[in-house]
């Protein structure tokens, strides 16, 4: 039988840490401190521009007009200590439904820093497949799927995808920057 994924969403992930220098980021961010903040920085800027060009690279993959242009809409510092009040309650499930495609860029992540989750949103998968007759997720049953971040990690996944971050339970501060872009 041929099998062919439908209404698939995707998942994409690299390590930049050979490309992109997470210490001067660290240091921008230990500044700049928690909210949005200026993606054409100069600090930012080459992790701008790489961000910028995997977006292209995945408009073309989704088979979107070359000519179609995006724009980056937001982008901010996430920094949360492992006793701040941010991880009380923890993230909420949540998506950027206006947004096309959303990154993550991961400038300090120690062990049990909590991993971002994504929501299938295929959400009757639960009810016809329940979790305890699952041997092995895959992307024909899963309805969670955990990143666990490091340093330098950078993740991509569609904006309208329901989302959220464990809490932190680290000793450190946990620090990412995120981005939001959309299609014009």
């Amino acid at each position: 039988m041929n099998i062919t994924p439908l209404f698939p969403s995707f998942l994409a992930t690299e390590d930049t840490s050979k490309i992109i220098d997470v210490n001067s980021i660290q240091q921008y961010c230990n500044v700049t401190g928690d909210g949005n903040t200026d993606a054409y920085s100069k600090e930012l800027l080459p992790l701008t521009n790489w961000i910028t060009e995997q977006a292209n690279n995945l408009r073309d993959l989704q088979g979107i007009n070359s000519e179609i242009p995006f724009t980056l809409d937001d982008c901010w510092i996430n920094c949360i200590g492992p006793n701040d009040e941010h991880n009380s309650p923890p993230n909420f499930p949540h998506s950027h439904s206006t947004s096309w495609i959303s990154f993550v860029y991961y400038v300090n992540y120690a062990t049990d820093a909590g991993s971002l989750v994504l929501m299938s949103p295929h959400q009757n998968t639960e009810l016809s497949m329940p979790r305890k007759i699952v041997s092995d997720d895959n992307i024909f049953n899963a309805v969670r799927w955990s990143v666990i971040p490091t340093n330098g990690l950078v993740v991509a996944f569609p904006g309208w995808l329901t989302h959220y971050v464990e809490p932190n339970h680290s000793d450190e501060t946990r620090i990412s920057i995120a981005y939001n872009f959309s299609l014009q």
